[in-house]
């Protein structure tokens, strides 16, 4: 007969293991009471009790699924080093730590919740080791009420999962096809709404719709002041991907915005692209259509790194834009403010199609086609054009008083820097070209060519006039400065060009222009100035 103690004379299935010799003060090995008491009972369907106390256990125990293990408040297991208590069946303690030897005690039972303290862990929270679902909910009812309803008045989270294995932390399978939603986060307090911190190198949120029905995959209502998104990537993979199959018209992406922030907004402090937009398919859809009908940018880009700012890649050959913004509003169609190393805006074009095509339709002569307004020590403008193409094609066909290009520069830089190593013409100019012309007064003479000046030319030669180039240094290799008689006379009173203090023109300080009419162009060379014409 087995020893079942006569207090739980209504509960025979109970087993206590101090009846059967357990001593339970952490010193004396209690293997041999714990396993009597467990052989004890009936097919090894019951409960085995352990009373408060510290159970010494030499030797490796295996219970059956049969078996509860029930620990009152203070007991404990006591596993030596090396050795394994495994148990596939439930567990019945409070939150508290239940082994505290060397050894291991293995838990298999499938879809168990167990306390994270009962192996020595720190948190207050339920946590399941295995590959199987921790907690399944099945709502079979059609009635309005939720699957599972969190009530949080606390400062940590409604719902924390920490996911160790290779499945998803967190899996959502919407079949119904009505108009709910398949996850819905209500949030009327300050903080975000969702926040997935994602570390390993799978996907941070894998949203799979498969139904055709009019639901959002993902609907978050946020009334605080806290991002309705934040998502912290420290991993190599993609932070947000987006992956639509269907060949309907609708948008991968949809963001409604009525408030002064941002619609999507992305702090990206990593070497991968922020945001990442791949465009396969042949159609002529664009791969990202921006229509801004407010005040503020459509697309607003702050790149602070050495990377780049925006990464178009269009690999398809089909005749979809690679970015189309229609833009209704009085802001910019696309404002980048660029305070890194890496370049603002970076076009890599392969194919025969132009690299940037700008279509200005408005006639008004207010806005330009393209305004670039450089304030910096760099180039405003750089095009690296390697191949037979057009670096840049500007065609401006309407008739209104609006520049196709417009670039105002107030820095040391070029406003525009053309590198050209290709067949092709750097600048193919098919129609008028307009330059500065400088005419200086009688009384501006000897005159001092300005950085800002091209073309001087002298209106009377009255007496003899002198035009002093500007120095080497500040003007910078490559400067052309082109200086013409416009009066006619110059035969009589001649115009000298002068080098800057004992700078020289072809080798002589002062250069004399004495033939009627005559035009002469000089070329800032890097040491001197060189007569070109």
């Amino acid at each position: 007969m087995p020893l079942v103690p006569s207090s739980y004379s209504n509960e025979i299935r109970r087993y206590n293991v101090r009846r059967f010799g357990a001593k339970g003060d952490g010193i004396v090995d209690d293997y041999a009471a714990i396993l009597a008491a467990y052989t004890a009972i009936p097919g090894s369907v019951g409960e085995l009790f352990f009373p408060a106390g510290t159970y010494k256990i030499s030797s490796n125990l295996a219970f059956a699924a049969g078996t509860c293990l029930r620990f009152d408040a203070g007991s404990a297991l006591s596993i030596d080093n090396t050795k394994v208590v495994t148990h596939s069946g439930t567990v019945e303690a409070g939150n508290w730590q239940i082994q505290v030897g060397l050894g291991t005690l293995t838990l298999t039972a499938r879809q168990m919740l167990v306390w994270d303290r009962w192996t020595g862990g720190a948190s207050d929270r339920l946590v399941q080791s295995l590959n199987i679902g921790l907690l399944a909910l099945a709502k079979t009812g059609t009635g309005a009420g939720v699957c599972l309803d969190i009530s949080n008045d606390g400062t940590g989270y409604g719902l924390g999962i920490t996911q160790s294995g290779a499945a998803n932390g967190l899996y959502v399978n919407k079949t119904h096809t009505g108009n709910v939603v398949a996850t819905r986060i209500d949030n009327a307090g300050t903080g975000p709404s969702l926040q997935i911190n994602q570390n390993a190198a799978g996907m941070t949120l894998d949203l799979n719709k498969t139904n055709t029905g009019a639901g959002n995959v993902i609907d978050i209502v946020n009334a605080g002041t806290g991002y309705a998104v934040t998502i912290a990537q420290s991993g190599e993979s993609v932070c947000f991907f987006v992956n639509k199959t269907a060949t309907g018209a609708s948008d991968a992406v949809s963001i409604e915005n009525a408030g002064t922030g941002r619609g999507m907004y992305f702090v990206q402090s990593g070497a991968s692209n922020a945001l990442y937009v791949n465009k396969t398919h042949t159609g002529g859809n664009s791969a990202i259509a921006i229509i801004n009908a407010g005040t503020g940018a459509s697309l607003f880009i702050n790149q602070n790194g050495d990377g780049i700012g925006v990464d178009l890649n269009k690999t398809s050959t089909g005749a979809g834009n690679c970015i189309d913004i229609a833009n209704a509003g009085i802001g910019n169609g696309i404002l980048i403010t660029q305070s890194g190393n890496g370049i603002a805006l970076q076009i890599d074009q392969t194919y025969a199609a132009t690299g940037l095509y700008v279509n200005k339709t408005n006639t008004g002569a207010g806005g330009t086609g393209i305004a670039i307004t450089q304030a910096g020590t760099g180039d405003a403008l750089e095009v690296n054009q390697n191949n037979a193409g057009i670096g840049i094609d500007l065609n401006k066909t309407n008739t209104g008083a609006g520049n196709c290009i417009d670039i105002a520069n107030a820095g040391t830089g070029y406003g525009l820097l053309v590198t050209q190593t290709g067949a092709a013409a750097a600048i193919n100019i098919q129609g008028g070209q307009k330059i500065k012309r400088t005419a200086p007064a009688a009384v501006a003479f000897p005159y001092q060519v300005l950085l800002t000046d091209y073309y001087v030319g002298v209106t009377d030669t009255a007496a003899p006039r002198t035009v002093t180039l500007p120095t080497i240094a500040s003007s910078g290799e490559g400067t052309v400065i082109v200086v013409k008689d416009e009066s006619g006379a110059c035969s009589v009173n001649n115009i000298s060009v002068a080098g800057s203090g004992v700078e020289l023109i072809d080798g002589v300080n002062i250069f004399t222009m004495n033939s009627n009419y005559q035009c002469s162009k000089f070329m800032n060379n890097g040491t001197s100035w060189s007569i070109i014409t």
